[in-house]
């Protein structure tokens, strides 16, 4: 069970890990890249309450896929987020919150639990580095420069 395995190292980070939905490896690239990096902080002995946005949809990340995550020793968490994040934030270090959509949906709430309880806000922004690289990529394409 993942509250089991969660019983680690002390020193190690506790971590409220947000997502818009599960990450499942098996639903292509973002997802693939968001399982990834959750299971090395894992891996790496922090303790990791997943918290999803999204009511879980069983069609993007069926039984196997929350049992993966669960043998990471993942929390999953499926009660609303807000509600949760209101009841628990004082336990976390750390807020781990990927893709911009969702941070920017977000934000207001983050603002708010971050008055009761200080932590540490990792926004994993690669989304936005990419779009940035497509749109200057068009933009030089668009001007005869090409980028080889």
């Amino acid at each position: 069970r993942a509250s089991d395995l969660r019983a680690r190292d002390s020193s190690r980070a506790n971590i409220l890990w947000f997502e818009g939905a599960v990450p499942n490896p098996e639903n292509g690239n973002e997802s693939e890249r968001a399982y990834e990096i959750m299971s090395i902080a894992a891996e790496l002995g922090h303790k990791i309450t997943l918290v999803i946005r999204e009511k879980i949809n069983v069609l993007l990340c069926n039984k196997k896929c929350r049992d993966r995550i669960a043998s990471l020793g993942v929390e999953l968490i499926v009660e609303p987020w807000e509600e949760y994040v209101n009841k628990y934030i004082d336990f976390f270090d750390v807020v781990h919150i990927s893709k911009s959509a969702t941070f920017q949906a977000t934000y207001e709430k983050w603002q708010e639990v971050y008055e009761k309880h200080s932590f540490a806000l990792i926004y994993d922004c690669e989304t936005l580095w990419h779009e940035r690289d497509l749109k200057l990529l068009s933009l030089l394409e668009s001007n005869g420069i090409y980028n080889f």
